[in-house]
């Protein structure tokens, strides 16, 4: 069942692809129910490929979209060896987002 569930996920993330305004904002809004309180399937959310459809997006309603971001993206389990062991606070931000490997620094 658990499979079924990231394989759930993983096809509905891939319809922030379609660039169709109202399918994006949908699945967004979707994405955040969903994941609002279920703490693993946060911590993976990374896997589906969300955060680089949702980079790629061409529209221009992105209220959803950053707010899916900005409760999901400090929540990904990504980092290893050293940065997995640090504590939160002993790591900068960049570290500890799993965005911080996809977006140029500012």
């Amino acid at each position: 069942l658990q499979e079924n569930n990231e394989n759930f996920l993983s096809i509905t993330s891939q319809s922030l692809l379609c660039n169709d305004p109202t399918v994006v904002k949908e699945t967004a809004h979707l994405l955040c129910k969903l994941l609002e309180h279920n703490e693993r399937a946060s911590s993976k959310f990374y896997l589906t490929g969300s955060f680089f459809f949702l980079s790629c997006y061409t529209g221009s309603n992105f209220l959803l979209l950053s707010k899916l971001i900005h409760e999901t993206h400090l929540k990904q389990h990504f980092r290893s060896g050293f940065a997995a062991a640090a504590n939160e606070s002993e790591l900068p931000m960049k570290d500890r987002s799993i965005l911080g490997n996809m977006l140029p620094e500012g």
